[in-house]
């Protein structure tokens, strides 16, 4: 074998060992977000996995037992094996539980010495901490109210957060849940929109097609309401115009009497203040120009 043909050989006999090195490392990499005071459930969840996967979740259970020793004592190589991988596999459900957990929740186990003692600590804190929390996200999903304030948008939005949130705490949440708690959840002018929704066949009635069509009342009742604006815009506009020419008559019919012209139907009398007779006014009055 020529020495270049020998160096590529051993060059890919390396990149060989170097890939399953990478992908062993890789496979033996902990996915799962730190334990914070809202993602218990789902923490609990990726570990019990993660370890069920590697065959370690006896040791988070406290399922396994200390090897027993044997009648050659502890110096027994099988025995002195068997409490070596029990040590290894203990170690490891410890550093996957201790790099797992953020630095809050690190203290409250920080007394615990075993994995079991942290597991079984864990579960007494966090779940009667999860029953406060379910009741208190029932009652946050049904107050969900689409008030004046809010948009058809935002008010979906917020039952479906509301219904995230009840998930994430172990609640069954179906769709059908969600579409109950929207429909309850609308004003008194979306009556008979809930009317029309009703009477759709139950293949139809789905959670985006629930949303879709109170969007589209949504625009529609939009439009009715600009609409209704520009006509009592126009009504006020012209209400105005007919009620400035009534006053200019006021104004007129007053201003004529002041002058001693009284208005009676169509025909306009002049009066005199002099001798207070009709026909004529004072500075014509022959009465005045005789006396």
């Amino acid at each position: 074998m020529l020495k270049s043909e020998a160096i590529f050989a051993i060059s890919a006999e390396f990149n060989d060992y170097f890939v399953q090195f990478l992908t062993r490392k890789m496979d033996e990499k902990v996915y799962v977000d730190k334990l914070t005071e809202d993602n218990f459930l789902l923490w609990k969840r990726r570990v019990l996995a993660l370890l069920k996967e590697k065959g370690l979740d006896d040791i988070l259970l406290g399922l396994r037992i200390l090897p027993l020793v044997p009648a050659a004592g502890i110096t027994d190589s099988g025995y002195m094996a068997d409490m070596a991988k029990y040590r290894r596999d203990v170690a490891t459900v410890e550093r996957i539980l201790l790099t797992t957990i953020s630095d809050e929740p690190a203290r409250l186990i920080a007394h615990c010495e075993t994995p079991s003692k942290i597991w079984t600590e864990l579960l007494a804190i966090y779940e009667q901490k999860n029953s406060v929390a379910k009741n208190y996200a029932t009652d946050q999903f049904y107050q969900c109210r689409m008030t004046s304030d809010k948009t058809v948008t935002q008010f979906v939005a917020q039952v479906k957060t509301a219904g995230v949130k009840l998930k994430d705490l172990g609640i069954h949440v179906s769709d059908d849940l969600i579409m109950g708690r929207i429909l309850n959840g609308l004003p008194e002018s979306y009556n008979n929109f809930k009317t029309a929704w009703y009477s759709v066949t139950s293949t139809e009635q789905t959670l985006t097609n629930l949303t879709s069509r109170l969007l589209s009342e949504e625009l529609g009742k939009m439009k009715l309401t600009d609409t209704t604006s520009e006509v009592e815009s126009a009504q006020a506009f012209f209400s105005g115009k007919r009620n400035s020419k009534f006053k200019k008559r006021e104004n007129f019919n007053s201003q004529v009497q002041n002058n001693g012209v009284q208005s009676s139907g169509n025909r306009k009398t002049v009066i005199c203040h002099y001798c207070k007779k009709p026909g004529h006014i004072a500075r014509n009055c022959y009465k005045k120009q005789n006396s």
